[in-house]
């Protein structure tokens, strides 16, 4: 246990250093090719802003990554059922990144990105990182686990997915907020898996607690960069995957895990209420899901006379007790 806490240390630091040290560089190449955002009715900020940060968050996590592979003997039999959903969770993330990306240098139509990562989750879904078998031994119909129809599996785990690492996406919206949120989380799922014994998802964990807390230096309010729609991708891709991950409990006779669905879905809570009530705030109001407003919940706490700091510190507390209630009945 403690060669794996002492790793686990290297592996943030590593993750922190990598992505703060390299963010003066990721800044002058945006002001260099015009990568910024401009001011507006809708953000905070009041002057142009890098939007690339994506970047040295995907450089900190794969230094910290290869790093963590050169780690001699931490995987157990246990962590091998983990093995390959974790590989298909961090191929879906890069898509995912080079996806925001894209989208941080020319703009992509939103039905594009949308298209592009339902089909990166059909890859992630035959690789393993699937619900299948879900645990409902919480209703009291004396069924312990409710198997989905590949149909209907391919589709949950796909919604799953693309609508966690959207929800993130749409909550960075002021300075600190979306990296704050995904530090929370990430230390959240770091203790859960380390309770487990899980250290493939333990370690990946806290490459993602140690990128967001680089990111963060640079990020919290008054911002110096924004992480663009490829870190948010990145860190909302990841975050989708490992909720799933570490509330699965593989069977050691076949290849399918029991996920306890509501302890994924009480982790994520914040951010999933957030998209889904301006999703339907927007059709209520005859517009599209994509038009842009001040329906989100940071808005709506500015609107009500907070400033931009005490707007993310409520945030924080809320996603703080969410993730605290999670480790207790996990």
């Amino acid at each position: 246990m403690h060669f794996k806490l002492l790793f686990g240390l290297i592996t943030l630091s590593i993750a922190a250093t990598i992505t703060a040290k390299t963010i003066p560089s990721i800044i002058s190449l945006g002001h260099k090719f015009n990568l910024v955002d401009e001011p507006n009715a809708r953000k905070q900020h009041e002057k142009r802003m890098v939007r690339i940060g994506g970047i040295s968050i995907f450089f900190g996590l794969i230094s910290a990554l290869l790093f963590t592979y050169t780690i001699p003997n931490y995987i157990s039999s246990f962590d091998i059922y983990f093995l390959k959903p974790i590989m298909a969770a961090l191929i879906t993330a890069l898509i995912f990144f080079l996806v925001g990306l894209l989208d941080d240098f020319f703009s992509l139509s939103p039905f594009l990105r949308l298209g592009i990562q339902f089909t990166v989750t059909f890859f992630a879904w035959y690789e393993g990182l699937r619900i299948q078998l879900i645990d409902i031994s919480m209703l009291n119909l004396d069924i312990g686990e409710l198997y989905l129809p590949n149909i209907f599996s391919i589709l949950i785990t796909s919604i799953w997915l693309v609508g966690i690492a959207n929800a993130i996406n749409w909550m960075d919206g002021l300075d600190g907020l979306a990296a704050g949120v995904l530090f929370i989380y990430a230390f959240g799922i770091a203790l859960i898996s380390y309770t487990y014994s899980n250290s493939l998802i333990f370690f990946l964990a806290l490459t993602l607690v140690g990128t967001s807390f680089g990111f963060l230096i640079f990020n919290f309010y008054p911002s110096k960069i924004h992480m663009g729609d490829s870190g948010s991708y990145l860190f909302g891709s990841l975050l989708g995957g490992l909720s799933i991950l570490t509330f699965t409990k593989f069977n050691l006779e076949n290849n399918y895990g029991v996920i306890s669905l509501e302890k994924s879905i009480f982790l994520v809570l914040i951010p999933v209420l957030d998209m889904t009530f301006v999703i339907f705030n927007r059709i209520l109001k005859k517009k599209s899901p994509f038009y842009p407003d001040r329906s989100h919940l940071h808005h709506r706490i500015l609107d009500s006379g907070k400033n931009t700091r005490e707007a993310v510190m409520n945030i924080y507390l809320l996603v703080i007790f969410t993730t605290f209630l999670t480790y207790i009945i996990a």
